[in-house]
């Protein structure tokens, strides 16, 4: 059964009753249909007839897990990023929202899932700090990276950085290889 956590009713009025996604399985992944299954679904119930499509996207963080290098927005701006945050899509638009990008950069947490909505081919680049490498968070993590990976045609690349300042309450500000972040990017335009 599906529970529409974001109070979106409407989305979930069609959804039929779910009893086979297994999660996880010896591998760690959700089945391949269910994320096919969940972007058809939202697919046939978004409105997109005046949104937004960006081709190059990263989703922010508003409260913790913050890119803290100085001139990392520099090289968003240079490659005309939409900057966004993922929370301010309604649900019901976030498959049109995405269906054109090619680039979605984030943060671990904050809203990679959205790859499932991405163009084909699409890059899928994931930010994350060497202590979610520890045995703690890594299992999550494969999890989560088999998830996506089963769901289809797009490609998946991460980038590790350093956990810098206050780390209390899983802030973690993040300092990264700009150099390595640039190239990857220009890379893949």
């Amino acid at each position: 059964k599906i529970i529409n956590v974001y109070d979106q009713n409407h989305l979930c009025w069609n959804i039929p009753l779910l009893t086979t996604i297994t999660y996880p399985n010896a591998f760690n992944a959700v089945s391949s249909w269910v994320p096919k299954k969940i972007y058809q679904f939202y697919l046939s119930n978004s409105y997109d007839e005046k949104s937004y499509h960006p081709e190059l996207v990263f989703i922010d963080r508003r409260d913790h897990r913050k890119v803290i290098n100085l001139d990392f927005y520099d090289v968003l701006d240079k490659y005309k990023f939409t900057v966004i945050y993922s929370e301010d899509i309604p649900e019901y638009q976030k498959a049109s929202f995405f269906k054109r990008t090619r680039i979605l950069v984030n943060l671990y947490g904050s809203g990679g899932q959205n790859i499932i909505f991405c163009s084909n081919n699409c890059l899928n680049l994931t930010i994350i700090t060497e202590n979610h490498l520890s045995p703690l968070h890594s299992k999550f993590i494969d999890s989560y990276a088999w998830t996506l990976n089963n769901a289809g045609s797009y490609r998946t690349a991460i980038i590790i950085g350093s956990a810098e300042g206050n780390r209390s309450k899983n802030w973690f500000p993040t300092k990264i290889d700009l150099v390595e972040f640039e190239n990857i990017i220009k890379t893949n335009l």
